[in-house]
Parts: C-alpha cells; sequence; structure tokens
C-alpha cells in the first residue's frame, strides 16, 4: 500500500505532499489539481516500467507538457513514494532528468535502514554488491533493465508493486464499444480493450462480476464476448425480460452498465492500486455506494477524484475522516496543495452536528484553508 506521495515539478504538483490509504477520496474545485495527481501516479508506474516515451505517446503529449516552466526552472522531476509490502516500509525516491528521460539519480529503502538500490553519478549498487558503472541506455528507472534474477527478491518484489498501479482516468463508452482484435493483459485507460481483456478471465472470475451487475441491474443475466472469423471480439449482455432473453449489442448497452463492467473488472486483476478520475461520472448515485463497498471489499488500494458529495456519505465515518483529502490551487502562484479535509478548522467545527457528504455539500470550499 503506498502510503506517500512526494513529487516536485510535475504539472502544478511543486514540494507536493499526499498522504494516503487503502481508500482516498480527492476532492477540491475544478483545476485544483486532482487529475494531475492521478497522473503523476500513473507517470512513476511508467517510470517504474522504463517506458517514459510510452507515457507520453499514450496522452499524446509533449514532454513539455509536465514541466512546470512558470513555476519553477528545474529540469528533473523528484520524486519519494512511500509504501508497505508485508509487513515492511520501503522509500522509492529519485530524480527524473526530463531531457534524457531516466532517473539519473534513485534510491530504494527498506524499513528506514537498508539500502536496497543506489544509483548516482554513473553508476548504480545493489545492496552490498561492489558499485558497477552503467555503460548502457535506459529510461526511468535501472530496476526495469536489470535482469530480475541478479536483483533478488527484496527489489523483484518492489518492482513489480511499482509496477502495478493501474490507471482509468479516461473511462470512455464509446472506447469500451469499440470492438477489438488482439488480446491485452488489461484494458487501457479509456476502457479500451475491455472485450479482449474480459476473454481472458476464469469462468470464477466472469461469474463474480456478472453477480455484482446483477445486484445492481435487475434485469441484467451476464455478458459474453463473440469473436467473428476474422478475431474481431465485441461485448454483448443478456437481460431477461417478461416473455424471453434479448441480447444486446455494445452499441445499445446503457453507459452506466459498461462504466461498472471496466470498474468490476479490474477488481479482478493483479493490480495492487487502481486510479480513477471522477469515479461517479455516468452511474447513478444509487449505484455507487455498492460499488465502493465492492472495491473496499477487493482489498485493492483505490486512490479517486469526485465531485460528488454523494460519495463521502457512502464511506463509513472513519473512513471519510483520515482518506478525504482537500486539494487546492493556489490563485497567486498556481502551486497545488493537499490537506486533509476534515481537520480544516472551517469543517472540523462542523463533524459534531452535520455527516461528511453534508458538511461537503455545504460549505464553501473557496474558504477552506
Amino acid at each position: 500500500m503506498i502510503t506517500h506521495l512526494y513529487i516536485d515539478n510535475f504539472k502544478t504538483l511543486i514540494d507536493f505532499n499526499l498522504p494516503c490509504h487503502m481508500l482516498t477520496c480527492l476532492i477540491g474545485l475544478n483545476n485544483s489539481g486532482k487529475t494531475t495527481i492521478i497522473q503523476a501516479f500513473d507517470f512513476l508506474s511508467y517510470v517504474a516500467s522504463g517506458k517514459v516515451s510510452a507515457f507520453f505517446q499514450q496522452r499524446g503529449w509533449q514532454i513539455e507538457a509536465v514541466k512546470s516552466y512558470q513555476l519553477t526552472s528545474r529540469r528533473s522531476i523528484k520524486y519519494d513514494l512511500l509504501f508497505q509490502l508485508n509487513d515492511n516500509k520501503y522509500s522509492w525516491s529519485g530524480s527524473l532528468n526530463l531531457e534524457s528521460l531516466c532517473c539519473t539519480a534513485e534510491k530504494i529503502i527498506r524499513n528506514n535502514k537498508e539500502l536496497l538500490l543506489d544509483v548516482k553519478n554513473d553508476s548504480y549498487q545493489l545492496q552490498n554488491n561492489p558499485v558497477k558503472s552503467i555503460d548502457f541506455s535506459y529510461e526511468g528507472s535501472i530496476l526495469a533493465f536489470l535482469k530480475e534474477s541478479l536483483i533478488g527478491n527484496a527489489l523483484l518484489e518492489v518492482k513489480h508493486f511499482l509496477t502495478s498501479m493501474k490507471c482509468l482516468d479516461l473511462l470512455n463508452t464509446h472506447l469500451i464499444r469499440k470492438p477489438v482484435k488482439q488480446s491485452k493483459d488489461s484494458i487501457m485507460r479509456g476502457g479500451e480493450k475491455l472485450a479482449a481483456f474480459l476473454c481472458q478471465l476464469s469462468n470464477e472470475q466472469n461469474e463474480i462480476i456478472s453477480n455484482q451487475l446483477r445486484h445492481l441491474f435487475k434485469k441484467f443475466n451476464t455478458y459474453k464476448i463473440t469473436t467473428n472469423e476474422s478475431g474481431w471480439k465485441e461485448l454483448f449482455i443478456s437481460e431477461s425480460n417478461l416473455k424471453h432473453d434479448t441480447q444486446i449489442e455494445s452499441n445499445h448497452i446503457s453507459d452506466g452498465l459498461l462504466r461498472l463492467l471496466a470498474i468490476f473488472s479490474q477488481l479482478q486483476t493483479d493490480y495492487s492500486v487502481l486510479l480513477f478520475d471522477e469515479i461517479e461520472n455516468g452511474i447513478n448515485h444509487e449505484f455507487m455506494e455498492y460499488t465502493i463497498d465492492e472495491m473496499i471489499t477487493s482489498q485493492k488500494q483505490i486512490i479517486f477524484t469526485t465531485h460528488s458529495p454523494m460519495m463521502l456519505n457512502y464511506l463509513e465515518d472513519d473512513i471519510a475522516l483520515q482518506s478525504v483529502i482537500y486539494i487546492k490551487n493556489n490563485d497567486e502562484t498556481g502551486i497545488t496543495s493537499a490537506c486533509n479535509f476534515f481537520e480544516t478548522p472551517e469543517v472540523k467545527a462542523k463533524l459534531d452536528y452535520m455527516g461528511p457528504g453534508e458538511i461537503y455539500a455545504n460549505i464553501d470550499l473557496k474558504e477552506v484553508l
């Protein structure tokens, strides 16, 4: 589980700190930086995978898009991600050069004292092994380019964790509906390749997803994937009506059902961290409480943004009090900052007589410091 994010010089995130929990809910006004935070987590996952160029290509960004030229003149992105794995605490810190797209400095420390990886001065060291010169080019983290048989079990576990963040910040039902040909290990951030991904799940996993959808949609029976002679896969669902079952092709499946199908499908993956932007979009608020409960039950870390006060009402009070983070962009500096929403004086005073969602709905966010 990620416990803390520090990142510096990623768009409006300058010297930025974010506390994280198993469920982290980011709230704030439009253009405050909530989506940027989701993108920052995704960016670090690509850094760990050694695929920084792919991050920019998939989003259609120029590298300059993440540089905070107006806010700082620094040419690198610094980061420090704190997380826990199997009762051990880890820190992965580094500095990524925005010209070479590689981490010119990088450290992984276990339990605040044991140095597992140290990259500096064009050399690297694994634990207590001899220092070696870096005589090869690479992108992102050097971990992505070292043989797994050489880095040891601890670093291998760290590598798998850092690359197991899945960002679904652009779920788009038009993209979900598209027939697909090639298979993918997972869906893409807009929901593309969902039909191909569902084909790879076990019967048990597909039945779990179907049961979740049956709980919300009383007419829903199941979904199936058809493959034509050319290998194109398309999604269909089956609904029960009074006289007979109806097969509905993807173009006529409701947006809300498609979005929920994409969300529930990712709860069946090996990803340890799931990232969603405005998760409530296109989904009736009466369905969101069950959806949030299923996310919590999945034991995956969920980080999401929302504009809906109802979302806070669906969280248990103790979870809401620690995990709702208010994101604000300073009008004068343009820098994004974060704080625990329910620890701000304006909000804390209302907790004795108002619920979390009621507070969010009735407070002027511009007044929250």
